[in-house]
């Protein structure tokens, strides 16, 4: 807490008026109708309004003067010893939590998700992510202050950022009135409110490894968040999610191309482009007599291990589609069956036989 006499820039032993005209110039310098209704301008004038409420009461004043802020607390049942008690582990607990802000801290780490291609993930590549960032203010540069306007040493810690709290202990805390900064901008930017910082973007390039997976999350050292205080900067968290492919699936290094061919080209063979990972595609010969879901092999041409060392292999299953009949087309594939001999079908139907006339 910061001491009410400082705010005002009196000492202890400061006569009654001597109080009332400092706050009084201080109340026309930091009023937030000054400022356009600045949030920082409104804490600074609720700082300064609530150590005159104090000090200009005599008995307030002599209870902060005996006791600090614990002087000030309304008389309750819980005021003797144990409520004092609670009282000073309270204070303790905030000049504690406010000297712990105010060592290293280490910035914040930063978690972003990118989807990448099937050939990206199976090749490598590199790839650019967005994540928000805080920085400088374009408008004040991280002053907080609007341009070519006064920024002076604060009155209150007399420029170095902390000052010195007399209850419950005599240590250091960080001032309030200026964000422990030390220096207290007359007109704070209203691009950023007078915080000299600002939400950004940031364009990022990230190289892919070949061979990631689905789900893997990439660590980017140093590219998270600034620290403060001199702490280390945090890191970027990369979450890979590989879009879905409709024709390919991935199954560790090797790769299956469900490729859709006609009952003709089934029946004769005939060529077909396949996609290959590196962007291109290769030509693939359709053997005569395929059946549906027969498997092709094309080595190597599946994806990269992680180090390099090792490819899979692409599988191409043939998936042969059942046409769409017109009326004349219907009666064509009908004078077809009479022509046609299905060798194992015929098995299967005596097979079924046989065993249907075992059970009876």
């Amino acid at each position: 807490m910061i001491p009410y006499y400082r705010l005002l820039g009196v000492s202890r032993t400061a006569a009654a008026s001597e109080i009332k005209r400092a706050y009084r110039e201080l109340a026309r310098r930091y009023h937030p109708d000054h400022h356009n209704g600045n949030a920082i301008a409104q804490e600074r004038f609720r700082l300064i309004a609530e150590a005159y409420s104090i000090l200009s009461d005599p008995e307030q004043r002599k209870n902060y003067d005996r006791f600090g802020a614990a002087g000030l607390t309304t008389v309750t049942s819980d005021n003797g010893m144990a409520g004092k008690v609670g009282r000073l582990v309270t204070e303790l607990g905030a000049i504690l939590e406010s000297r712990m802000k105010r060592g290293p801290r280490r910035g914040k780490d930063q978690r972003v998700s990118l989807e990448v291609s099937l050939e990206t993930a199976c090749m490598g590549g590199k790839r650019t992510v967005d994540f928000p960032v805080t920085e400088d203010c374009e408008t004040c540069r991280g002053t907080g202050a609007q341009p070519k306007t006064v920024r002076e040493p604060c009155h209150v810690c007399d420029g170095k950022g902390n000052v010195r709290a007399s209850w419950p202990l005599p240590v250091n805390e960080p001032c309030l009135f200026c964000g422990a900064t030390g220096i207290v901008a007359l007109h704070p930017c209203s691009d950023c409110n007078g915080h000299g910082k600002q939400d950004g973007l940031i364009h990022f390039e990230v190289d892919v490894p070949a061979g990631v997976t689905d789900g893997r999350c990439l660590v980017i050292r140093g590219q998270g968040e600034p620290g403060q205080n001199g702490g280390q900067t945090g890191d970027l968290f990369i979450e890979i999610q590989v879009t879905s492919d409709p024709w390919r699936k991935k199954s560790g290094l090797d790769v299956t191309c469900t490729v859709p061919i006609s009952l003709n080209e089934a029946v004769f063979g005939g060529e077909l482009d396949v996609p290959t990972l590196d962007g291109g595609s290769v030509c693939v010969r359709i053997p005569k007599n395929s059946r549906n879901g027969r498997v092709l092999r094309l080595r190597g041409r599946g994806a990269k291990s992680v180090d390099g060392n090792r490819s899979g292999d692409m599988y191409i299953q043939l998936s042969v589609e059942v046409p769409k009949l017109s009326a004349k087309g219907q009666k064509l594939v009908k004078t077809l069956e009479k022509e046609s001999i299905y060798a194992e079908r015929t098995e299967y139907r005596a097979y079924m036989k046989k065993r249907q006339e075992s059970q009876e």
